[in-house]
């Protein structure tokens, strides 16, 4: 998939130039948003396979981490300018170009999923990914708006839009748990979806199972 999610977003020419947000744009915008969601989507499935919810992806890359920063200064991105049409997400004239700009993203996607399955992390409060989420998809209309009530500051148009996402989901997350009644739904220890805890969880199951052998072996030896 992510060698699919290069080619595709980095080595079709969708147009010779794009400058305005058209038809081209939206299509290459798209498919290269689908693809790296279809990305993400493998790599958290691949931490929840089986009854136990066990990782399934061993390391590669990450044995020989040293070979990762070759890698890593092949694909970062340079530190001219250049717009390359749209400000937004560039579209570099020449494919090579862009092949190694989605490679940057594609190799950061990689580094943080294999940081992150070793590194216990807390999780995120619900309210906080909806409000990301919210952030992510709506956006370019909380900035119009703050625009066009005359916010010029770029601190002051991100705090805002930040702040009212959050009051905005705030504010639908408790209507939501009053209508059941001031009982949530959605459970709170959430790490047991991680391949650390799975592997706790699966060590805790075989030591009570090889307790339980034991004392039934005593008590048929008695």
């Amino acid at each position: 998939m992510a060698v699919v999610a290069l080619f595709q977003f980095g080595a079709v020419r969708f147009a010779d130039k794009i400058d305005t947000i058209g038809g081209a744009y939206l299509v290459f915008m798209g498919t290269g948003f689908n693809r790296f969601f279809d990305l993400g989507f493998l790599m958290t499935h691949a931490r929840m396979e089986g009854p136990l919810r066990k990782d399934s992806v061993q390391p590669l890359l990450s044995e020989v981490w040293p070979v990762s920063l070759l890698l890593v200064t092949v694909v970062a991105p340079s530190t001219n300018w250049d717009l390359a049409g749209m400000l937004t997400y560039p579209f570099f004239h020449e494919a090579g170009d862009r092949l190694l700009y989605v490679g940057g993203a594609v190799t950061l996607v990689f580094v943080l999923d294999r940081v992150s399955r070793g590194v216990h992390c807390t999780p995120l409060p619900g309210v906080l990914g909806q409000t990301s989420l919210a952030l992510y998809l709506f956006h370019p209309l909380l900035i119009t708006g703050l625009l066009q009530l005359g916010m010029r500051s770029v601190m002051h148009v991100w705090i805002s839009a930040a702040i009212f996402a959050l009051a905005v989901v705030s504010g639908v997350e408790f209507l939501r748990w009053s209508s059941q009644g001031g009982v949530s739904k959605v459970p709170r220890d959430f790490d047991n979806l991680s391949p650390l805890a799975s592997e706790a969880n699966c060590r805790s199951s075989i030591s009570e199972s090889d307790d339980d052998s034991a004392t039934d072996g005593d008590a048929t030896g008695a």
